[in-house]
């Protein structure tokens, strides 16, 4: 499986931007080559109403894992990680 990352609580173009620094934080490392992002249109706000966007890592192999979670937290989000039992591509 590809390692997914989830952006969530931005408006479209601040979470565009932040994809595009995603994909130029990993540019020269070779897990570019397995990483998508997907934007979630979401609003994420705690009790007191203060917005709470972050990333979410989703991925099943852990190769790697550290050192996406580690980039990732330089974009100054929080960043969440989902461990997946299993991924099952489509069928050829």
């Amino acid at each position: 499986m590809r390692n997914l990352v989830e952006i969530h609580g931005l408006e479209l173009t601040e979470a565009r931007r932040v994809r595009k620094w995603i994909f130029q934080k990993f540019s020269e490392n070779p897990l570019v080559n397995y990483l998508v992002v997907e934007i979630f249109a979401t609003y994420i706000e705690d009790r007191e109403n203060g917005v709470k966007p972050y990333l979410r890592l989703v991925n099943t192999c852990h190769n790697g894992t550290t050192l996406i979670i580690n980039q990732l937290r330089d974009s100054g989000l929080d960043v969440e990680h989902v461990k997946l039992e299993g991924f099952y591509p489509k069928k050829k």
